[in-house]
């Protein structure tokens, strides 16, 4: 594959560029490329390719710093973009009162920008975050302590989406945002916390993190001279004028060991060869050493194939870079695979020398007069929701969530902890310390009243035909999964399955307003179950622990 000079003007085939350039400095030269390509010919489409998404990070940055637009489909998660890093510092702060680094995370954000002192200030003693915040003096705390309390009052009102939304609304997000990208970002985190707020997952550390990692940023320009960026993968059946191969050095881990390897083949008959990896004292294994060489040949034939794709797209300039060292390069990288051939085609770049940034950050926040301008007033709980949920009080709800655990271990272990860590799992939740008394006396009368009732002990028993606790069923409607968790299912051996949902609900006039409220759910709950015992009985309903009351739907 020679190194040839560039010429748009070519028919037989795209002018190849194999560049040698050290490897913190092929962003910058990325850069200078499409900057030539553009002074060339202005209109010429231009895309960059790579083997995977892990190798595009300081692609991306240099990209903004130079004002270049780009496109990628599904190709930058939102995980660290910092518009959504201090969502979820909201999202924890609210959810977890004892969660300092969330509050402290959500007191930095632009709508507040506390200053070191104040964060200082704010996380000495022995007190939380939030019960120093309500002491402050300064405009700017008190606007966030009168946004914050309200957000409070609705935790069991409203969903968590909504809160955090119109939370951040109040904060003043909204005139934080940068440009239309943000804009889509906060959408795209809104979105997904809609549809995992009924999840209980989402008071465990780590569960939104995961779910950000699914998040992926969506295109907010409109250029259509924008730099298109994907995988090698997807840039199959299409085509560009300039493509930009970076990295082809950089290979993925696909070569570790694996647990279980098998193959089938079929010569005169059919049959399946077999290998689990070899013990430590082992030193070798035929069978697991010829099919893992089996399958690495299988992926150096796939790095080819990807990369015929990938240089196969350009119609004028290829460009290849790679960091070329004295010695091979690794086998599994791209370039590695066809070294014997481009050893002497690559033409050695010098090191571009990095534009000097200054990386001194002041502290980005909004300005004291609109905080003078934009005195908040909290609107007034409205009567009829509050008669509607006020047995979902939100220190019920977190007893009501410590509860399901402690049904959980009885049912699965057989044990139902001590106090002690119905208490440290309530603190996890961000229970206020002025509620924990009342919520262990509750959850400590529920677990005994279910264990005394004879229907509610038979509910927690494991001796049954089939038995799950905290069961999770998905299934497909459409396009679309949805996800649903069962608190308690077992067949018993009248072959009829029970599905029982738990409520704790304080005060025992409301009752029938928690049956109105989950009555859809449970019918929810029955028609996933009927998909997959579509000949067995179902009885389904509600189970108040507190009065030992079933109601059958």
């Amino acid at each position: 594959m020679p190194a040839q000079a560039a010429n748009k003007n070519i028919t037989a085939g795209a002018a190849v560029n194999c560049l040698a350039v050290d490897s913190s400095s092929e962003a910058l030269q990325i850069i200078k490329i499409i900057k030539t390509c553009r002074l060339e010919n202005a209109t010429c489409s231009i895309a960059i390719l790579l083997r995977a998404k892990s190798h595009l990070n300081e692609i991306l940055s240099m990209l903004r710093y130079h004002h270049i637009n780009f496109q990628g489909v599904d190709i930058e998660t939102l995980q660290q973009r910092p518009l959504i890093l201090d969502l979820l510092a909201l999202t924890k702060a609210l959810l977890h009162l004892d969660d300092r680094i969330a509050w402290l995370s959500m007191l930095r954000a632009p709508w507040c920008g506390i200053t070191l002192e104040e964060m200082q200030t704010l996380s000495s003693g022995e007190l939380t975050i939030w019960q120093n915040l309500q002491q402050a003096t300064t405009s700017r705390l008190r606007r966030v302590v009168a946004v914050i309390s309200h957000a409070m009052q609705q935790l069991g009102r409203a969903t968590i989406d909504v809160i955090v939304r119109t939370t951040w609304e109040a904060l003043g997000g909204l005139q934080c945002l940068v440009d239309a990208a943000a804009e889509l970002e906060a959408a795209a985190f809104f979105k997904m916390l809609a549809a995992v707020n009924t999840r209980r997952e989402i008071y465990t550390a780590g569960f939104l993190e995961t779910q950000l990692q699914l998040l992926f940023l969506q295109d907010a320009t409109v250029d259509p001279l924008a730099v298109q960026i994907m995988t090698m993968h997807k840039a199959k059946g299409l085509e560009f004028d300039v493509v930009i191969l970076p990295g082809l050095d950089k290979y993925t881990r696909n070569n570790e060991q694996q647990l279980l390897l098998l193959e089938r083949r079929n010569f005169e008959q059919e049959y399946l060869l077999l290998a689990a990896i070899r013990a430590a004292n082992v030193k070798a294994d035929p069978i697991y050493d010829y099919l893992d060489w089996c399958e690495k040949q299988r992926q150096g034939y796939e790095t080819l194939r990807l990369f015929y794709v990938a240089t196969t797209r350009a119609r004028q300039q290829l460009y290849c870079l790679s960091a070329v060292a004295d010695q091979a390069p690794n086998d599994a990288s791209i370039i590695g695979k066809i070294w014997p051939a481009v050893v002497n085609q690559f033409i050695n770049i010098e090191p571009e020398i990095p534009t000097q940034i200054d990386i001194t950050r002041s502290l980005k926040r909004l300005p004291d007069i609109w905080f003078a301008a934009n005195l908040y007033e909290p609107k007034a709980l409205n009567a009829v929701d509050i008669e509607l949920k006020s047995w979902q009080q939100d220190w019920v709800r977190l007893a009501g969530i410590a509860l399901h655990r402690i049904f959980w271990l009885i049912t699965t272990k057989g044990v139902c902890g001590q106090p002690v860590m119905w208490q440290q799992h309530l603190r996890q939740l961000g229970l206020p310390s002025e509620y924990m008394s009342r919520a262990i006396d509750i959850i400590q009368q529920a677990v005994t009243n279910t264990l005394q009732d004879q229907l509610g002990a038979k509910f927690l028993s494991a001796d049954h035909l089939e038995s799950h606790a905290e069961w999770r069923l998905t299934r497909r409607i459409g396009d679309q999964f949805e996800d649903v968790v069962l608190d308690r299912a077992f067949l018993d051996r009248d072959n009829i399955f029970w599905l029982v949902d738990y409520k704790l609900v304080y005060n025992k006039d409301d009752i029938n307003t928690a049956i109105s409220a989950y009555t859809p759910q449970i019918y929810k709950y029955k028609q996933f179950l009927a998909a997959i015992r579509p000949k067995i009985k179902i009885k389904a309903g509600l189970y108040f622990p507190l009065q030992k009351h079933w109601h059958l739907l």
